[in-house]
């Protein structure tokens, strides 16, 4: 699917940095390998846009259970704008394993990528996160090393200030419920997500992500 623009205006320039985050602990095998090829799909799909052009970058991240797994954060990458180095050096090095009890780390993960991602200046900023778990707090070094609190009201606050484009498909849980508040966001709950992450092609994902950057753009435009 390609990215469609709302504008009217022809060939006009977005710039995105994604991060895809994904859930690599034990529970997520038999649906992994189905969302990695997907993920890479829609990356492809970034060139495949007639009228908006999308200047984009990208990089993945896999994350464990921090209170249980030694490497909590796994194939930490850099943004990358080749589509095959994505899949084959960031992608294909994601596996899932380990982890402990049914909730893992999400808020963490999210964490990570808000603070530690390379955004560039004025650009649309995603964060996309695939798990079929609940999530637990925020673990102390995630707290200590970044100097956040384990408060949801607060990555709220964070996200918006960011104006972070936050996208989940997770499992129904309250916590993310209160991230749906949070303005651009997008969470996408699941009584039973590990069949949603075993058949979906995510495609609402790209146009959805097509049509920020454009409204973006205008919002951009009509600013100067």
């Amino acid at each position: 699917m390609a990215i469609q623009q709302r504008t009217g205006d022809a060939k006009v320039k977005g710039v995105a940095d994604v991060v895809f985050l994904f859930d690599c602990t034990g529970s997520m095998a038999p649906y992994i390998e189905n969302v990695k090829d997907n993920v890479a799909s829609l990356i492809k799909g970034f060139n495949g846009t007639p009228n908006v052009k999308l200047d984009w970058r990208v990089r993945a991240m896999g994350y464990k259970d921090f209170f249980v797994d030694k490497d909590c954060l796994i194939n930490d990458f850099d943004f990358t704008d080749s589509a095959d180095t994505f899949a084959n050096n960031q992608l294909a090095r994601l596996d899932a394993d380990g982890g402990g009890d049914e909730k893992e780390s999400a808020l963490d993960a999210i964490w990570y990528a808000l603070k530690k991602s390379d955004w560039r200046p004025c650009c649309t900023k995603v964060i996309v996160v695939f798990t079929d778990a609940g999530t637990k707090g925020v673990h102390s070094r995630t707290m200590d090393e970044l100097g956040v609190v384990d408060e949801v009201s607060y990555l709220q606050q964070e996200l918006m200030k960011n104006k972070i484009q936050l996208f989940m498909y997770c499992k129904t849980d309250p916590i993310y419920e209160e991230l749906h508040q949070v303005e651009r966001a997008h969470i996408f709950q699941y009584h039973n997500p590990g069949e949603e992450l075993l058949t979906s092609d995510f495609g609402e994902l790209l146009e959805v992500i097509g049509k920020t950057v454009s409204a973006s753009i205008v919002t951009d435009k009509r600013t100067l």
